[in-house]
């Protein structure tokens, strides 16, 4: 790729314009059908919907431009979970976990596993499931399913260790409840912009009574309602 940002952006637009070009000609009148009903035609048709625009000028003469976030000015992008990563396997995604950035797909794997110190076990650790999920999907939304993957098999653990991308306070009274299984993970750290930055009140400044559904401030001053609110994340 070239080094140069406007040159890149220059080769960007010169594929779009031939991929366009090539669909025209597949779906010119005098082409041959069938050619239509490719599966590559189609992942192209999709590739170059999802990444560029197409407009006319006066004259009627067709630009093409690059999409960009609508936060940016421009016509917006798929969300992660829909936009083709590759041509040569559409259902990868890109995704990115803190430092890691990668086209692919996430595995989920557990295993058994002990306190005792190395030199006085008696059997190695097992694998007890694995599974596989688009690169997108949040780890929240994976860790029911493994636990009734477990269960099928009659391999569901007492406690069950995870990092802090797994559990949510939901899934922590759901899997006591529901698989007799406690989780032990780190809490998450606060990532808000008032922790970030050490300014304003935190979110531990506050005390929730999940009870009778009301938060209290520092100057002991109670909200005066309660909504449940629902967030979606898309990288």
């Amino acid at each position: 790729m070239p080094a140069s940002a406007t040159k890149r952006e220059q080769l960007a637009l010169t594929y779009g314009r031939d991929g366009f070009a090539l669909l025209e000609a597949v779906y010119d009148p005098c082409s041959e059908h069938w050619l239509r009903k490719l599966p590559a035609v189609q992942t192209l048709r999709t590739v170059l919907l999802q990444n560029y625009t197409r407009t006319a000028d006066r004259n009627g003469r067709l630009g093409t431009a690059r999409r960009e976030k609508t936060e940016d000015g421009g016509a917006g992008l798929p969300p992660g979970h829909l936009r083709i990563a590759s041509p040569y396997d559409t259902d990868t995604r890109w995704s990115a976990k803190r430092d890691t950035f990668w086209n692919g797909f996430k595995l989920h794997v557990s295993e058994s596993c002990t306190d005792a110190p190395e030199k006085e076990r008696t059997a190695p650790n097992l694998i007890t499931n694995v599974a596989t999920t688009a690169s997108t999907v949040p780890d929240t939304k994976v860790l029911d399913g493994i636990h009734q993957q477990l269960q099928r098999r009659g391999l569901l653990p007492g406690e069950h260790y995870l990092d802090s991308g797994y559990p949510s306070a939901d899934l922590i009274v759901k899997s006591r409840q529901t698989y007799g299984i406690a989780l032990i993970s780190p809490v998450l750290l606060d990532q808000s912009r008032q922790a970030r930055e050490n300014a304003g009140l935190q979110a531990d400044a506050f005390t929730i009574d999940w009870k009778y559904q009301r938060v209290t401030c520092p100057q002991v001053q109670a909200s005066s309602s309660w909504s449940p609110c629902t967030h979606t994340a898309s990288r």
